[in-house]
C-alpha cells in the first residue's frame, strides 16, 4: 500500500512479511526550498605531531599537511624514502648537509634562530647553511678546531 501526500514533504510505504507484521519505509524528499549541505573538517591523521619537537615533526607535519607520501617528500629533499622514515620517527637526525634542503623543503627554519653568544651563532649559521665547521674553517681560512673553540664559548684572537 503506498500513500502520496505531498511530493514535497516524504512517502510512505507499507509492506507486510510473511509474519503478519507490517514495515514501514520512509522514503525522504529533497525540498526544493531547503539546500543545506554539512560541511566539518576532515580530522587529522592520528600520525600527524601535534607539538613539533624534532625536525622529523616538522617533515611529517609538512608532509601531511601537503598531503604528498614520502616517497614524494623524499625525492623534494634528495634523499631515499626510508631516510625520511627515519627523520620522522625520530630514529636518527639529519645530517647537516641535508639541513638547507629540508628548510626549503618545510619554508621555514625549524629551530630557535636566537642566539647569545658567538658559538650559538656559528652553530645557526653552519646548520642554515650545511656546513660542517672543516667547511666553514676552509671558507674563512682559519683551522677547524678554531670553530670548534667559538662554538664551545673559548674565544681568542684569529692572527692572519
Amino acid at each position: 500500500m503506498t500513500a502520496e501526500v505531498s511530493p514535497w514533504i516524504f512517502e510512505i510505504i507499507s509492506l507486510n512479511s510473511t509474519f503478519g507484521t507490517s514495515i514501514w519505509i520512509f522514503h525522504t524528499l529533497t525540498l526544493p526550498f531547503c539546500h543545506l549541505t554539512l560541511k566539518a573538517p576532515k580530522p587529522l591523521p592520528s600520525n600527524y605531531p601535534l607539538q613539533l619537537k624534532s625536525l622529523g615533526d616538522h617533515i611529517r607535519k609538512r608532509r601531511l599537511d601537503l598531503k604528498i607520501l614520502q616517497k614524494e617528500a623524499a625525492k623534494k629533499i634528495g634523499v631515499d624514502e626510508t631516510t625520511i622514515w627515519f627523520w620522522e620517527n625520530n630514529r636518527v637526525e639529519p645530517s647537516i648537509s641535508f639541513i638547507p634542503k629540508i628548510i626549503g623543503f618545510l619554508g621555514y627554519i625549524p629551530f630557535d634562530t636566537k642566539y647569545n653568544s658567538l658559538g650559538e651563532t656559528i652553530i645557526t649559521f653552519r646548520r642554515i647553511h650545511g656546513l660542517s665547521q672543516k667547511k666553514l674553517a676552509s671558507l674563512i681560512g682559519i683551522d677547524s678546531t678554531t670553530i670548534g673553540s667559538w662554538e664551545r664559548g673559548i674565544e681568542y684572537e684569529v692572527n692572519g
